[in-house]
């Protein structure tokens, strides 16, 4: 990969998740030396394609092997960011700030849960190619704050997201419910 770059990890499969990449036009074109990788791939992938691969500082991947290639991937990056429509909590968020990487995201569904705005990452609203702009470069421009919101961001993973905690969380939850149930039969 050439950098700095931008690394983004997700499907094209629903257009109302994937419109959002379309905001990120202005964005490539006024940061020429910046490079965008997309790995993804789905059925509305060609609209993102014509309006962005005309840009030399583009670059699709295309699909790649997951956990490996996804892994190698997110590893490279500079940064992370998830232009979208809509998501929950994305899996690809939660493996780049697994891996340290600063994080911009759209503010939509649940990524406001795992993106803190200013502490794990930068929160961006739709269509706010500006904000994409100036995130991308107030990360470029500061390696403490790139390292401090990757270092947040693995450490909120492994407090909120960690599958040990939320398994014993659940066996709490539901345990007065199980045992109540036990005694009614």
């Amino acid at each position: 990969l050439e950098h700095p770059c931008v690394g983004m990890c997700h499907d094209a499969n629903w257009w109302g998740k994937t419109k959002e990449m379309l905001t990120l036009e202005n964005v490539v074109k006024e940061l020429e030396h910046v490079h965008f990788y997309w790995a993804g791939d789905g059925q509305y992938k060609n609209p993102i394609l014509e309006a962005l691969e005309k840009y030399d500082n583009f670059h699709y991947l295309g699909s790649l092997g997951y956990p490996d290639k996804v892994r190698q991937y997110l590893t490279e990056i500079d940064m992370y960011a998830l232009p979208t429509g809509m998501d929950t909590t994305p899996l690809s968020c939660r493996e780049a700030m697994s891996m340290k990487k600063p994080i911009i995201a759209t503010r939509v569904g649940g990524i406001p849960e795992m993106i803190y705005d200013n502490e794990t990452g930068f929160l961006v609203s739709e269509g706010d190619y500006e904000s994409w702009i100036k995130c991308i470069k107030l990360i470029l421009d500061d390696n403490q704050l790139a390292k401090r919101l990757g270092e947040n961001a693995r450490k909120l993973v492994q407090e909120k997201f960690n599958w040990d905690k939320l398994a014993k969380e659940f066996i709490k939850t539901v345990t007065p419910y199980a045992k109540k149930q036990k005694m009614q039969n």
